[in-house]
């Protein structure tokens, strides 16, 4: 027989399972897994105990589960009684995470589909520090299938907003305008959601340059479902207008017109749409803050607060919100042009925008930005002369007493020619320095009076003598003088 002393320690994988199962009934949960991890064997054995441990614990099995995306364990740890809605600190990026976050997080898709089959899954929780929920980590991640699976969900809220008051399609149009079109997929998603600077997702898309379509078309979604108030009408056509968007512009001119206001912005939502100084514009034309315009040689003249501005139908500067300040208010603090959506489209050129846009009665053709530039002067420094023809030709009778532009009731209605900016310039002095001949005939045969003065007292042929005097302007400008 031999002695006793002469053999080694007995290992614990060689005891029976009963023993170790009682044995592991009194360890702790780092103890018990060191034991699971002997050999096969033990793995077989303890592993069930492992899970409920760790279940009536602290549910991580769960939330590495959830991380690295291993359904079998996600699976083990559900049967073994896990809590669902268990807050962790495991993964290092984020903090106070459930499970199904953490799967929204990294893209775990088989372990997220499990997950929302429980019962006790909620899929609006949010982590600790930005306060947002599993969709919106989905969108930044640039997980699309993990967005539908959370859409198809009707526990889901896709406009829960963080802790800076950004809904899911906000971080969308900001991060990832590619998943624009998987959150609209859902019928659920609203784009009048403000944030707390009172930004909306078409405000934000508009000032980034992001395609506004599927936006637009939800907003009028909503509108059709009975949103007709005047601030989300006066957003969309807005915004529309900015856009180029003509036939949503027409529609709602026609059927929600009365409650438009044509010349501004969105009531109450503070849409600005600011032009960024210094940026120049088409045909070598205008230029930063040089308190003055250039001409095509290069020349500065005048006292015009000459802001540059970017030819893009989408580009605005917005403190957006169904919340937020008037636009001129805003564009004035920051030092920026706000224009209208007629002078946008006359400075851009968009004819067929113009067009729709003083079809309607209500449009001011005189409305200006805050330096007085009116969007004759905007059409003609720009030398876009189908827009010029469109403003100064009579457009219609009209019998209503509500319209500014153009003489009184009965009459007709027409840009006024001889409106002047802050510098007192007509639009004919502008046609006259930038060279542009056809244009001065055009003016002039509109009735501009070449008599009128700038804030120098200057007439217009005073100042092309100055900075352009061999222009063929000029020439035009001289012999219309002669025949006076």
């Amino acid at each position: 027989m031999d002695d006793p002393e002469t053999l080694g320690p007995c290992s614990l994988s060689h005891l029976p399972s009963e023993i170790l199962l009682q044995i592991s009934s009194y360890l702790d949960l780092p103890a018990l897994n060191a034991l699971t991890q002997l050999n096969h064997s033990t793995t077989s054995l303890l592993q069930p105990s492992l899970y409920k441990l760790d279940a009536r614990q602290s549910s991580q099995a769960l939330c590495w589960a959830a991380i690295h995306n291993n359904p079998q364990i996600a699976q083990s740890s559900l049967s073994a009684g896990a809590n669902p809605t268990t807050v962790t600190d495991q993964d290092t990026l984020i903090k106070g995470c459930t499970p199904l976050m953490l799967a929204a997080y990294h893209g775990s898709l088989p372990v997220l589909s499990l997950l929302l089959t429980h019962p006790e899954t909620n899929p609006n929780s949010r982590d600790r520090k930005y306060i947002r929920p599993p969709i919106t980590w989905a969108i930044k991640h640039r997980h699309a299938a993990i967005v539908r699976a959370l859409l198809k969900d009707d526990r889901t809220d896709p406009n829960l907003q963080d802790k800076f008051g950004d809904t899911a399609l906000m971080i969308a149009v900001t991060l990832r305008p590619d998943m624009i079109p998987v959150l609209l997929g859902g019928s659920r998603v609203d784009p009048r959601v403000s944030n707390t600077q009172g930004a909306t997702a078409l405000s934000r898309a508009s000032q980034r340059g992001v395609e506004v379509d599927l936006i637009l078309a939800t907003h009028l979604r909503f509108i059709l479902d009975g949103d007709e108030s005047a601030a989300h009408c006066q957003h969309v056509f807005f915004y529309a207008a900015i856009s180029g968007h003509v036939e949503i512009v027409e529609y709602l001119v026609e059927y929600f017109g009365d409650r438009l206001d044509p010349n501004g912005v969105s009531l109450g939502t503070g849409m600005a749409m600011a032009m960024g100084a210094g940026n120049g514009v088409a045909n070598g034309v205008g230029a930063g803050h040089n308190n003055g315009h250039t001409n095509g040689n290069g020349h500065g003249h005048g006292h015009g607060h000459g802001h540059g501005y970017s030819h893009s139908h989408s580009r605005s500067n917005s403190g957006a919100g169904h919340h937020g300040r008037g636009a001129f208010s805003i564009a004035v603090e920051r030092g920026h042009i706000s224009v209208c959506p007629l002078l946008l489209a006359a400075i851009a050129g968009d004819e067929s925008m113009v067009s729709a846009l003083v079809e309607c009665e209500r449009v001011d053709l005189l409305n200006p930005d805050v330096s007085g530039t009116t969007p004759l002067h905007a059409a003609v420094e720009r030398n876009h002369v189908d827009v010029v023809k469109l403003l100064l030709q009579t457009l219609r009778s009209r019998s209503d007493l509500g319209t500014t532009s153009g003489p009184g009731p009965g009459g007709t209605r027409i840009a006024d020619v001889n409106a002047r900016n802050s510098s007192g310039q007509t639009p004919l002095h502008i046609a006259v320095l930038q060279d542009y001949d056809d244009l001065v005939m055009l003016l002039l045969e509109a009735g501009a009076d070449p008599q009128l003065t700038c804030a120098e007292g200057l007439t217009a042929l005073d100042q092309g003598d100055q900075w352009c005097r061999d222009g063929r302007a000029m020439g035009v400008l001289r012999e219309y003088m002669r025949k006076l």
